[in-house]
C-alpha cells in the first residue's frame, strides 16, 4: 500500500544536475532576461520583528545600480573617473550581467569605463546585515583613477542623526519603518525605529547628506552635484536626510584589480550601538565564496526536469528562490519554521503568517527543502483547538479568527489534501500519523461548524469572503448575496478532498475501517454535491440558495455565475465522465475560460469579468495548478499542457519585464498586480514538472 502512495513515477521525467541549464550559479543573464532579483536572508540567519530585504534595479536606465528596499532604505554604488560621474544605468559603458542568482545572493558584471570592469557580489547575510562587495579591474594600459560612492537612500521617510564613526570608516544613522494599519491593529511587534550601519573596509575620503540623488529644486542639496567635485563636502545635515554617501579614491594600475567592501547593518534603536556595529563588521568579513557555496547547496536536491524551454528553466529554478526567502526559522508561536507572503516588499497583510491556500505552495517547495515544508504544516497542527478548528492564519505573532456573527472565520479546507501529497512525496511516516491525528479533527469541524441547517451540505460561515480564499470583488457575492446565505459548491468539493485524502491517510497507516469510511463520506458528499450544484442546462457547477437549493435568490439564475470553483470537480474527482466533458468544453471555449495566458477566475463574458479585477477574472497560479492536477486527472492532456504553457509563459514575461513573482497575472494582456515576490506563485515549479510528466 504504501509503494502505490509514494509518487514513485513523478520523478521518472526528471534528470540532474542542475548544471546543465545554468541555474542558479552559471549564468550570463542581460536586464531583458527572465531573472528574479530580490534577495533576503537564508532561513537560519532570518528573524521576523527586523528583517531587510532588497530588490537588486539593475535593468532601469533612469536609475543607479541598487539593492532596494521599500521600506528600510537602498544601498547603491556610484563611480568617477577622468572626470566622468557614472550613476544611472544609461551613463554605463556597458550595463550589468547577472552571473549568478540564488535566494539571498547575486553575482554580476559591468562596465562603468570602458577600460574598467565592475564585478560585484550582493549577499544578505542576515535579516540585519547585508554585504556588497565591489571588484574593479583596470584593463586599460594607464593607471585609472577612480572614486567609488557607496551611497545609502530613504528618499520616503529619511535618514536621522547622520554621524561619521570615529574610525573615518562609515557612518551611524537612524530611521523609522512605521507599522501600517494592519499591523497596528494585530499587534504586529516589528521594530520600528532603527539605528544603521553603513560601513566600508577602509578609510573613507569623503562623505556627505543631501536632499536627493539627482537634481533637485532650487536652494536643495543634491549628491551629484557634489559628486562633481574632487570631494565630498563631509556635510551632514544635524536633521537627517535622505541620501548619505561616502567616497573612496582608488588608484588602479593595469590589469591590477581593487577590491572594496560596503556592509550595511541595521538594529533596534534602543540597542547599543556596539551590537549593530558588530554584525556591520560580521558581514563586512564573509567568505562570499562560502556563502555561495552554502547558498547553491540548498538547490542541490531539487530534480531538474527534461525538456524545459529557457523560458521555463529560468521560472522553474527561480521558484524556488522566492520559496526559499519567504521561509522563516522558528520563533514566538511557532515551534518550527513558518512562512511570510513576501519579505520585499513587506506589507501587513502579507507578514502575519500562513493560510491553507498559500501552503499549498509546500508541494513545490518540498522538492528543495522536504523537512521545511512539513514543519511549516505543522503550525497548523499546532495551533489546533479541541473543536479541530484551525486559525485563518498563524504566526509567530498572530492568530488570526476573525469572528464574525459569534463564529471564528477558518480557512478554505486544503488542510488534509496538501498533508497526503506531503507525505507522497516525503514518505515522512512521523509527519503522517501527525497529520492524520489533526486532520480527523478538522475535517468534523466543518460538518459540525459550517452546516447550520443540518442538510449534510456546507456554507461558508465567520468572515465567509476570507474563509473561502476569494476575499474581495467576487462577482457572486457582491451581485447576489454573501457567503453564508448560500450553500457552496467550492467548499462542498474541497471536504470531498479532504475525505479522500484521509483515507488514503488512514489506508497507510494500517486503518483500514477507518479508511472505509472515510471513502464513503466522500462519495456521499459527492452525490449530494452532483444532486445539487450541478447545472445540465449549462454544464457547470454553481452556489444554490441556502434555503431551497435551486440557483435564484433574489433574481431568476442570479447564482448561474460561472467562476473558476466549478473547476474544482475535475480536481477532487467529484465529477461524472459525462460532467467532465462539459466542463471541458468551458475551458476549451475562448469566451469564457479559454484566455491567452490562463484560466480567468470569471468567465470573460460575465458582465463583472475584469482581468486584473482580483477575484472577476485574473490567473492566480495555485488555481491554474488545481485545475491542471483536475484535467490530468481526467486525461484531460492537451488540454494540461496548453494550460501550463500559458500560465508559464505570463509569468517568464513578467520575469523579463521587472524580475518580479505577482500574486495574480492578467488572463488577456502583458499585466500583473497586485503584491509582488508572493510566495504562492511558486507552485508554477510543481506545475512545471508535472507537466513534463506529460510529454
Amino acid at each position: 500500500m504504501r509503494r502505490t502512495l509514494i509518487l514513485a513515477g513523478l520523478f521518472a521525467a526528471l534528470a540532474a544536475p542542475a548544471a546543465a541549464t545554468g541555474w542558479p550559479g552559471a549564468l550570463s543573464a542581460s536586464r531583458d532576461a527572465p531573472v528574479f532579483t530580490t534577495y533576503a536572508a537564508a532561513p537560519a540567519r532570518s528573524e521576523y520583528r527586523l528583517d531587510h530585504a532588497y530588490q537588486f534595479m539593475w535593468f532601469d536606465d533612469g536609475r543607479g545600480l541598487e539593492f532596494f528596499s521599500e521600506a528600510g532604505g537602498s544601498l547603491g554604488i556610484a563611480f568617477r573617473c577622468h572626470g566622468r560621474l557614472v550613476h544611472r544605468l544609461e551613463e554605463y559603458w556597458a550595463p550589468p550581467v547577472i552571473i549568478a542568482s540564488y535566494s539571498d545572493l547575486v553575482r554580476a558584471t559591468a562596465r562603468p569605463f570602458r577600460d574598467v570592469r565592475l564585478d560585484l557580489v550582493f549577499a544578505v547575510h542576515s535579516s540585519r546585515a547585508a554585504l556588497l562587495e565591489v571588484t574593479l579591474t583596470n584593463d586599460g594600459g594607464e593607471t585609472a583613477a577612480v572614486t567609488v560612492y557607496p551611497l545609502f537612500h530613504r528618499l520616503a521617510g529619511g535618514l536621522e542623526a547622520p554621524a561619521l564613526l570615529s574610525g573615518w570608516d562609515g557612518l551611524a544613522f537612524r530611521h523609522r519603518e512605521p507599522r501600517d494599519a494592519w499591523m497596528i491593529e494585530h499587534e504586529i511587534p516589528v521594530v520600528e525605529d532603527q539605528q544603521d550601519m553603513l560601513l566600508l573596509d577602509a578609510m573613507v575620503d569623503g562623505w556627505g547628506g543631501y536632499d536627493a540623488l539627482e537634481a533637485t529644486p532650487e536652494g536643495a542639496a543634491a549628491w551629484r552635484a557634489d559628486a562633481a567635485q574632487p570631494e565630498l563636502g563631509r556635510r551632514l545635515p544635524e536633521a537627517g536626510a535622505p541620501v548619505l554617501a561616502l567616497q573612496k579614491n582608488l588608484a588602479i594600475a593595469p590589469s591590477q584589480a581593487v577590491r572594496l567592501r560596503v556592509a550595511r547593518a541595521a538594529g533596534p534603536a534602543g540597542d547599543p550601538p556596539a551590537e549593530t556595529e558588530a554584525a556591520a563588521r560580521v558581514a563586512l568579513g564573509l567568505d562570499l565564496v562560502a556563502a555561495e557555496a552554502e547558498s547553491a547547496a540548498a538547490y542541490a536536491r531539487i530534480p531538474e526536469p527534461k525538456g524545459l524551454s529557457a523560458d521555463e528553466a529560468a521560472v522553474y529554478w527561480q521558484a524556488f528562490s522566492l520559496f526559499r526567502q519567504c521561509l522563516m526559522p522558528p520563533e514566538g508561536k511557532c515551534r518550527t519554521n513558518y512562512y511570510v507572503f513576501s519579505r520585499e516588499p513587506r506589507w501587513g497583510w502579507g507578514y502575519g503568517g500562513q493560510v491553507f491556500h498559500e501552503s499549498l505552495v509546500m508541494l513545490a517547495g518540498a522538492l528543495m527543502d522536504p523537512a521545511a515544508a512539513l514543519d511549516s504544516q505543522r503550525v497548523f497542527i499546532d495551533r489546533q483547538g479541541p473543536d479541530g478548528y484551525i486559525n485563518y492564519r498563524s504566526g509567530p505573532y498572530l492568530d488570526e479568527t476573525i469572528p464574525t456573527g459569534g463564529r471564528p472565520t477558518s480557512a478554505a479546507p486544503w488542510f488534509n489534501w496538501t498533508n497526503r501529497e506531503l507525505y507522497r512525496q516525503t514518505g515522512d511516516r512521523q509527519f503522517l500519523a501527525e497529520a492524520y491525528a489533526a486532520g480527523v479533527k478538522f475535517y468534523r469541524f466543518w460538518p459540525a461548524q459550517r452546516d447550520t441547517d443540518g442538510d449534510g451540505l456546507c456554507e461558508w460561515g465567520g468572515h465567509g469572503e476570507l474563509e473561502s480564499v476569494r476575499d474581495a470583488r467576487v462577482a457572486v457575492w457582491d451581485r447576489v448575496d454573501k457567503p453564508d446565505r448560500l450553500e457552496a459548491a467550492d467548499l462542498n468539493i474541497l471536504l470531498v478532498a479532504e475525505a479522500d485524502a484521509l483515507a488514503d491517510m488512514a489506508a497507510e497507516l494500517g486503518l483500514a475501517g477507518e479508511a472505509e469510511s472515510w471513502r464513503a463520506e466522500a462519495r456521499s458528499r459527492t452525490e449530494r454535491i452532483n444532486a445539487t450544484f450541478w447545472d445540465p442546462s449549462t454544464g457547470f457547477y454553481y452556489h444554490v440558495d441556502k434555503a431551497d437549493h435551486d440557483f435564484t435568490l433574489n433574481a431568476p439564475d442570479d447564482l448561474k455565475v460561472k467562476e473558476i470553483i466549478g473547476f474544482l470537480a475535475l480536481w477532487a474527482g467529484v465529477a461524472t465522465p459525462e460532467q467532465a466533458a462539459r466542463l471541458r468544453e468551458h475551458v476549451n471555449n475562448p469566451a469564457t475560460f479559454r484566455r491567452e495566458f490562463g484560466v480567468p477566475s470569471l468567465a470573460a463574458d460575465d458582465p463583472d469579468y475584469n482581468p486584473m479585477g482580483y477575484w472577476n477574472g485574473p490567473v492566480w497560479v495555485p488555481w491554474q495548478y488545481l485545475l491542471f492536477r483536475g484535467l490530468v486527472r481526467y486525461h484531460f492532456h492537451r488540454e494540461a499542457k496548453e494550460l501550463a504553457d500559458r500560465v508559464a509563459a505570463t509569468v517568464a514575461w513578467q520575469l523579463r519585464a521587472n524580475h518580479s513573482f505577482w500574486e495574480f497575472y492578467s488572463a488577456d494582456d502583458r499585466q500583473a498586480g497586485w503584491n509582488r515576490q508572493y510566495i504562492w506563485t511558486a507552485l508554477i515549479a510543481r506545475l512545471l514538472l508535472e507537466r513534463q510528466q506529460l510529454r
